[in-house]
């Protein structure tokens, strides 16, 4: 426990190791915590990496046939 007088320094804890000590030597992180520099580490590479927007579009397309309804009549034994 940290009890030494500092002029213009104040006691404060550590966001996540709960030890006491002054101000001056907590570290703020990138997710708004004020920690001890045991405490402290980057933040991972990999987190400031943004996703490639993917392009849903065909490259080219063609129009959409018409429909074309075989029968009975237009298919006969000879044809096959």
């Amino acid at each position: 426990m940290i009890t030494t007088y500092r002029a213009g320094d104040w006691l404060a804890i550590c966001d996540r190791c709960g030890f006491k000590m002054h101000a001056s030597k907590l570290r703020d992180t990138w997710d708004n915590f004020k920690v001890c520099d045991r405490c402290w580490y980057p933040r991972h590479p990999q987190e400031r990496i943004r996703a490639v927007p993917d392009n849903p579009a065909a490259p080219w397309s063609r129009p959409e046939g018409e429909a074309t309804f075989v029968t009975k009549d237009d298919v006969t034994a000879e044809s096959l």
